[in-house]
Formats: C-alpha cells, sequence, structure tokens
C-alpha cells in the first residue's frame, strides 16, 4: 500500500510564490469566503507580508496556517487555517481551500483529518467549528465525513465579498476521547 501523496505543514516564507500563484489562480472562487485574505494578497511582497503575519500568530499561539503540499512537486495545492481559537473554553474555527484542479481527490478530507488530530492532540482544544454557506453542498459534506455535525443556522450573519449577507451554518466536532 502506498502512502497518501500529499501532507499538510505550517507555513513557511518559501511559499510565497506558489501560494500567490494558487491563490491568483482560484480567486474568483475564493474572493465571497475569504474577501480579508484576497484583500490583503495583491502581489509577491504582500504575499510574503501575509505569510510572515500567519508565522508571527502561530508562534504568539493566536493561529494556526498550513498548505497541503504535493510530497513528490512540493506543489501547494490547499489551504488550511486554526483561528478565532479561544483558550478559556478551548475551542477553535476551523477554515479551508482548495484549489480547483485538486477537489474531489480526497486531499481536504484527509487534511483536515491531520488538522483535527492537530487540534484535539496538540493544542487539546474541545470544540472545533466550521462555519459553512448553506449552499456550499461541497464543504457540507467534507464536515459530515469528518465527523461534524450542523449545531446551529445564523440568520444574516456572513458579508460576503460580494457584499450579500448569508445566513451561516455553524457546524462541530466536539473531542470525546
Amino acid at each position: 500500500m502506498t502512502s497518501f501523496p500529499y501532507h499538510i505543514r505550517p507555513f513557511e516564507e518559501r511559499d510565497a510564490d506558489a501560494f500567490f500563484l494558487l491563490l491568483m489562480e482560484n480567486k474568483h472562487r475564493l474572493l465571497n469566503y475569504f474577501p480579508i485574505s484576497i484583500g490583503e494578497i495583491k502581489d509577491l511582497k504582500s504575499t510574503l507580508k501575509y505569510i510572515r503575519s500567519k508565522i508571527k500568530a502561530a508562534k504568539d499561539k493566536k493561529q494556526f496556517a498550513f498548505v497541503i503540499e504535493e510530497k513528490a512537486t512540493d506543489e501547494l495545492v490547499g489551504y488550511l487555517i486554526v483561528k478565532n481559537l479561544n483558550w478559556t473554553i478551548r475551542e477553535c474555527e476551523l477554515a479551508y481551500w482548495i484549489g480547483q484542479g485538486f477537489e474531489g481527490q480526497g486531499i481536504m478530507s484527509y487534511s483536515m483529518r491531520q488538522i483535527i488530530r492537530f487540534c484535539f492532540d496538540y493544542l487539546e482544544i474541545f470544540r472545533i467549528f466550521l462555519r459553512i454557506d448553506p449552499i456550499n453542498f461541497k464543504s457540507k459534506g467534507l464536515a459530515l465525513r469528518n465527523g461534524f455535525s450542523l449545531h446551529h443556522v445564523a440568520e444574516k450573519e456572513y458579508k460576503r465579498g460580494d457584499d450579500q449577507w448569508i445566513d451561516v451554518e455553524y457546524w462541530e466536532l466536539l473531542n470525546t476521547t
């Protein structure tokens, strides 16, 4: 049996070129759900600044940003971030995206399982939550495959990049170990 050809790892400064390229290739898909990141990243210089801010946030235990990388080629194919950490009640939010050409291959499911283990085992988080657009069926399927359950729906909670207010589904996964 061969091992999975992708892995996750923390952001590094050397990722700037590849991350910028991947983000720009998928900008049209990501703008509505990652408008702050898209707004911050305009060129290689701002990409490096963004990455450095995520590295610092990890050192400060405020956020943890990861890339998904193909092992054989070092090609970046996606991104995951553990954010909105609340150390008092031991919860965090997980956000993620993958390049369009890499969808449907199990890469994000595998990567999410790795991040869940990181959150539960290393960070000792009790609750992980996802915030999902009700019409994002791929993301809801990913949540279900990884053991998340729908917790509640917040009406008109999020303003997308196209200025449309949408409901947000909150999905959660509890650490039961």
